[in-house]
């Protein structure tokens, strides 16, 4: 565990879930700056950012105009790290099962708005990476108004 800048990570992580130049997404940045570091894997952090960045791309297939958003802001003594998309959003059953890697993939007719996230296992693996940096994840969606991951991370203390 090193001290990380986490604006270095999320940089790292949208070229990886290749939002750049993707032409059906607006892509929103909004770094504070300076940033105070976190304590952590840049590999693993980087990995959970991704998973978050790729589940909100997919959330916006099919969408007209769709729109992620990524900010870091400091946050007490914890920096937070929110990825916003304006897709369909989930029920509030599905939020219970969003971070379970068992939960089925794609499309679903049980789902009360008929849809699951594509890649559980990515955002079951990104809930863990931060859990392992003693940091936490959370989901605030409704279907039809999009949803907002918000990771926190506890600033590094030399």
């Amino acid at each position: 565990m090193v001290p990380v800048d986490i604006n270095a990570i999320a940089r790292d992580a949208i070229r990886l879930a290749e939002l750049e130049g993707e032409a059906r997404i607006a892509l929103r940045v909004s770094f504070f700056n300076p940033l105070p570091p976190v304590e952590g894997s840049p590999e693993r952090l980087v990995q959970a950012i991704r998973n978050l960045l790729v589940n909100a791309r997919e959330s916006l297939d099919g969408v007209d105009g769709g729109v992620i958003e990524i900010e870091t802001e400091p946050d007490g003594d914890l920096v937070a790290v929110r990825i916003l998309d304006n897709g369909p959003g989930m029920s509030e059953d599905l939020l219970e099962q969003i971070f379970d890697p068992f939960g089925s993939e794609g499309e679903s007719g049980d789902a009360p708005d008929g849809v699951k996230p594509k890649d559980a296992s990515g955002l079951s693996d990104a809930c863990e990476i931060l859990h392992e940096h003693s940091g936490t994840l959370t989901v605030r969606s409704r279907p039809g108004e999009g949803t907002c991951f918000v990771a926190l991370l506890p600033i590094h203390r030399s």
